[in-house]
């Protein structure tokens, strides 16, 4: 299995196209070709969403590489108006582009994706940790609680607002490694984002 990921990791550096390739199979699964465009360039899948200037990156290697295009409900007026990326690396990382309507403010898509930690997960507890250097206008909640598969994790959320849209982070790694995932979530959640004056309107 090690072999074999490590072949594929291989050929995706020596042959961009078929990184790109990788990430056009991406978007046929996920039938959002109309939603997400395709701008991998050299051994990195990216996946743009327009809309909002997010650009979905992905470890080549990973096993749970995903993009979902949420329906369309009475708060998101428009398809592509709630998508989502995942990849597992190591730990799991998912990043969500969302624009309400009414508009909601990062205070409320926060405290939202706080209920549904604590609504899901049992043992949940609440962790102290100070936000990174770089991520100043980014909301962060950490803990440590027992997913509803039975393992025990430490989970974050991230949220930006930016506009008219709320950007959501969801990582998730060893229970033993908050501070870790809190670090590596930040970096790829700020990555990943437009700047905070440029998110599309």
């Amino acid at each position: 299995m090690i072999a074999s990921l490590t072949l594929a990791l291989a050929i995706l550096i020596q042959d961009p196209s078929a990184t790109r390739m990788a990430g056009d199979r991406l978007l046929s699964a996920a039938q959002a070709g109309d939603v997400f465009e395709n701008v991998s360039d050299g051994n990195a899948i990216r996946l743009k969403h327009p809309a909002s200037g997010m650009i979905c990156q992905f470890d080549v290697a990973a096993q749970r590489n995903n993009i979902r295009v949420y329906p369309v409900r009475p708060e998101v007026a428009n398809r592509g108006d709630d998508v989502g990326c995942g990849t597992t690396p190591d730990m799991g990382f998912t990043i969500y582009a969302t624009r309400y309507q009414p508009a909601a403010s990062g205070e409320s898509a926060m405290a939202q994706a706080v209920e549904e930690v604590e609504a899901i997960w049992s043992d949940v507890q609440r962790l102290d940790i100070p936000a990174p250097a770089g991520a100043p206008d980014v909301r962060i909640a950490a803990f440590r609680a027992r997913h509803p598969n039975g393992q025990s994790l430490s989970t974050v959320i991230l949220i930006r607002q930016a506009g008219p849209w709320i950007f959501k982070m969801r990582a998730s790694g060893p229970p033993d490694q908050p501070g870790v995932l809190v670090q590596t979530a930040v970096e790829r959640f700020t990555a990943q984002l437009p700047p905070s004056s440029s998110a599309a309107r």
